[in-house]
């Protein structure tokens, strides 16, 4: 793993000092800070979530910045506290945190600086090594400054404190939220074992609903849980099998709220389509106004969609005429049907010949939500594919129509 060191001149004693043990520990999951896991057992996801500790610290500095192969790390000066905010101690410590893009983009509001800065640090990644250190060097020392006005204006009374909070689990530390209040989650293990009582629940009040967990994705900064209703089983041709459910997305930090959606699953290859249906009441924002009946409300329109959903899923899988006689076709495929780049579609492509047969309507589907359920590195990734998908899914008739240009 190639992690570019960045030594900032004032404070390398302190970070040094603080660093090694704390380092050792980021770079056995530096390649994993994005990954999503998926959860096939109800009591290993469960397990998995309630052992996450949530630490909070109050930031007192910035002294430097890092960049691994995919991440961006941070050095804060930081005091912890308790969930109150009421410090347990009084001197600042070095601490390296991974930093989401969402996460540096909060630290860049409270700053008051462009949040394209992370982007800025991105474009470091083509430069030489001699040259992103210099490059990361300066930005940090830009920031360091941008920090210590910010304590400025806290100690006149013109701004807040800010803060840190850090969950630690499976797949080590990580920074999810900064913060200037207390901040108070809604903890995944407590919304997965909500909803499977209400689950059970619905089980037997309802003679038509069966519902099974399926599977659970856990990244470090989102739950999604998956069930199906084992009576909705529906063999729509051969070797094609679905049944339908519901998802219930619990995201602490990026969108701070409990979402749910219906879902479609392929049993044959375990490929899993979401809705995005946009009805507010499917998004519950964390703690607001009638939080626990506002839950219950969402989770029952999910179940009232869910069979309008697993129709449109099964009429498209009913479009199987072949296209061309080559998946590369895809890449002539207007962005008003599919919009991705050309890197994007030559992974559909492989994906499609490797696995799916004809390049078919039917067949694009497949090929999305393989790529959104299976091989997506992180949460937006596997989101935006299983976009396109829905997409597609609204438009077969059209892609059925299309030709390839010659």
């Amino acid at each position: 793993m190639n992690i570019i060191k960045l030594d900032i001149k004032k404070n390398l004693k302190k970070v040094e000092k603080n660093m090694t043990n704390q380092q050792e520990e980021l770079m056995v999951y530096a390649d994993r800070s994005e990954r999503t896991l998926i959860v096939k057992d109800k009591q290993e996801a469960k397990k998995i979530l309630s052992e996450r500790v949530k630490q909070t610290f109050l930031l007192k500095g910035i002294l430097g910045l890092e960049l691994t192969s995919s991440d961006v790390i941070v050095t804060f000066d930081v005091i912890e506290t308790d969930d109150h905010l009421v410090k347990k101690g009084m001197i600042a410590k070095a601490k390296p945190f991974f930093t989401s893009q969402h996460v540096f983009r909060h630290l860049t509001g409270f700053l008051g600086v462009p949040t394209g800065i992370y982007d800025l640090i991105q474009t470091f990644r083509v430069l030489t090594e001699s040259q992103r250190i210099e490059c990361l060097e300066h930005l940090a020392e830009i920031l360091k400054i941008h920090f210590e006005h910010r304590l400025y204006e806290v100690e006149n009374s013109r701004k807040k404190d800010i803060y840190l909070t850090v969950f630690t689990d499976i797949f080590g530390s990580f920074a999810r939220v900064i913060h200037s209040g207390v901040y108070y989650p809604y903890p995944d293990s407590e919304a997965f074992e909500k909803l499977d009582k209400g689950v059970q629940i619905v089980n037997e009040q309802n003679p038509d609903r069966q519902y099974k967990f399926r599977s659970a994705d856990i990244s470090p900064y989102q739950t999604k849980v998956n069930y199906t209703n084992h009576l909705s089983k529906t063999k729509v041709s051969e070797g094609n099998t679905i049944e339908s459910g519901f998802t219930a997305t619990n995201s602490e930090c990026k969108k701070a709220s409990y979402n749910f959606q219906s879902y479609v699953l392929r049993l044959e290859c375990m490929n899993g389509a979401t809705s995005r249906y946009t009805d507010n009441d499917l998004r519950v924002k964390h703690y607001e106004a009638g939080f626990e009946q506002k839950i219950t409300r969402a989770f029952v329109k999910a179940l009232k969609l869910e069979d309008k959903f697993a129709l449109k899923f099964i009429e498209a899988t009913k479009y199987d005429n072949k296209i061309s006689d080559d998946w590369a076709d895809l890449l002539k495929l207007p962005s008003s049907i599919l919009a991705l780049n050309n890197p994007e579609k030559k992974e559909l492509i492989e994906l499609g010949e490797r696995k799916y047969g004809e390049f078919t309507p039917a067949n694009v589907v497949n090929v999305l939500t393989d790529k959104a359920t299976h091989n997506s590195r992180d949460d937006n990734t596997s989101a935006r594919f299983n976009e396109k998908a829905v997409i597609v899914v609204n438009n077969i008739e059209r892609l059925s129509q299309w030709v390839p240009a010659q």
